[in-house]
């Protein structure tokens, strides 16, 4: 699915700013990072959250979303 998504979406002005950033951990293994951007030359805000947990072969992102506000 995100494989689909990404190809059907424009690959330009994809350029952002990140406006605030927060990472939060749970014990050594998780933590959660969110961030609110604002694309080049576009007035909406944006957010982006991942889930992080460690693995046996290093740390992997198992949740995310991006959105943009209306």
């Amino acid at each position: 699915a995100i494989r689909k998504f990404r190809q059907g979406r424009p690959a330009t002005q994809l350029m952002r700013t990140v406006t605030e950033r927060q990472i939060t951990s749970f014990g050594a293994d998780m933590a959660v990072a969110n961030i609110e951007f604002r694309r080049d030359g576009s007035d909406r805000i944006g957010r982006q959250s991942q889930t992080w947990a460690r693995m046996p072969e290093g740390w992997r992102v198992v949740s995310a979303h991006v959105s943009l506000m209306l």
